[in-house]
């Protein structure tokens, strides 16, 4: 009987702390957005400002930035920087790819991320910069739509975590 009851109170924990984890998961992802969004803006001031190479505004933020955005540019600064041929949209697709295994994006956001680099590589440092801003301005709209949700999705997630465990415990009674 004792083992029972143990059961039933790990089933009961264990489905809330899934909800809990889930829940702390929709926060990171406002957070990763949020960071993006910051390198996206710095990344397209660098050029604009001080009308810095795009190998070189990589690489200066790459060393005031977080991981994964840190190898993340320092992937594209190296990449740029090697003296191969190879097309920026192809180098800024596979940064990419190395930058979506660490974060979580939506799908239509991450598609949109690719083509940023087809778009990039093939303006002036005019068209870049108001390409970057541009695609700022979408992460920006993204984030306030994650902001707008996130409480409701957090407390949706410990409540259902809660009850999937309760269901759950009673069930096995």
């Amino acid at each position: 009987m004792l083992l029972k009851v143990i059961g039933l109170l790990l089933l009961v924990l264990s489905c809330t702390g899934y909800g809990y984890f889930k829940s702390i998961e929709y926060r990171q992802s406002l957070e990763q957005v949020q960071e993006l969004r910051k390198i996206i803006f710095l990344l397209s001031s660098e050029i604009a400002s001080r009308k810095t190479p795009m190998a070189e505004a990589c690489q200066m933020l790459a060393t005031r930035s977080e991981k994964p955005y840190s190898n993340w540019l320092w992937t594209l600064y190296a990449s740029m920087t090697t003296g191969k041929k190879i097309p920026f949209c192809k180098i800024w697709e596979n940064a990419a790819e190395q930058l979506f295994t660490s974060i979580s994006l939506p799908e239509a956001e991450k598609k949109e991320f690719k083509c940023l680099g087809k778009k990039l590589g093939n303006s002036d440092k005019k068209m870049q910069e108001q390409t970057l801003n541009w695609y700022g301005s979408q992460l920006e709209e993204l984030e306030n739509s994650y902001r707008m949700t996130l409480l409701e999705k957090q407390k949706l997630c410990r409540c259902l975590g809660n009850l999937a465990g309760l269901f759950l415990a009673v069930l096995f009674i």
